[in-house]
């Protein structure tokens, strides 16, 4: 009896789960699948494949790409938390499935004060991530780790995860074991570039033309400024595309 028919539905249902997607051609979703398997159900999954294809991937530290949300994924509205007031930027879908293809983890980093102000709760907002990835799952994107910080330092008092504080990121390093010399912080707030920078990661500032926040506000020393995440991602894929041509 093989591996996953001892397992009962659970196995047998993940077995066709991922047979479905390598047939398809789905490679990200295939990947993603077989590394969330491997995590929940170690069983299910051969020692010798799971070494190869499973742990090999986790040993080394990962790169990755930090956003922030609101302004930089999505129209910053005001305190979004709700899937109805959600409205994707242009390009930014595109944008994250190219930064995935080519194997960077992507990590949101924002501040969600409308917790403290009581105007929402965090089981709203882990609703709306949900709901996000399961938008993105549509164009093989997906986003692989939220954190943010509920703090208002005039409310609950002074923490380090709100940004500019680097808490963030570095509690999401040390999470998911990236390395921060390799990555890249992208938001469209100079306290984006101060956590960015202060973590020790590369930044890209997104300051449109036009509706910029903080047009006035200087921009620190060694952060590369672009109107939109797609400009972003252009600059960050730039040297991975010349050495592929």
């Amino acid at each position: 009896m093989r591996g996953w028919e001892r397992s009962g539905p659970i196995g047998a249902a993940a077995f066709f789960a991922v047979w479905e997607l390598l047939l398809s051609r789905n490679f990200l979703q295939f990947f993603a699948v077989w590394r969330k398997i491997a995590t929940v159900h170690p069983k299910l999954i051969p020692a010798t494949l799971k070494a190869r294809y499973f742990m090999s991937m986790t040993d080394a530290p990962r790169r990755a790409i930090f956003l922030d949300r609101d302004g930089t994924l999505n129209k910053d509205t005001g305190y979004v938390h709700r899937k109805e007031d959600w409205q994707w930027l242009p390009g930014v879908v595109e944008t994250l499935r190219r930064f995935h293809a080519v194997g960077y983890l992507l990590v949101v980093v924002s501040n969600q004060s409308g917790i403290a102000r009581g105007m929402f709760g965090e089981d709203d907002l882990h609703a709306l991530e949900a709901w996000i990835n399961e938008d993105l799952a549509a164009s093989n994107a997906v986003i692989d780790a939220w954190y943010y910080c509920p703090h208002l330092p005039e409310v609950t008092g002074p923490c380090d995860c709100r940004k500019p504080e680097p808490g963030l990121i570095l509690r999401a390093a040390a999470d998911l074991n990236i390395d921060l010399a390799r990555s890249w912080m992208v938001g469209d707030r100079v306290r984006d570039m101060q956590a960015g920078l202060a973590a020790g990661c590369s930044c890209v500032l997104l300051r449109p033309p036009v509706g910029a926040y903080e047009n006035n506000v200087p921009v620190p020393d060694g952060v590369t400024v672009v109107p939109h995440l797609a400009a972003a991602g252009v600059h960050i894929l730039a040297p991975e595309m010349r050495a592929h041509r």
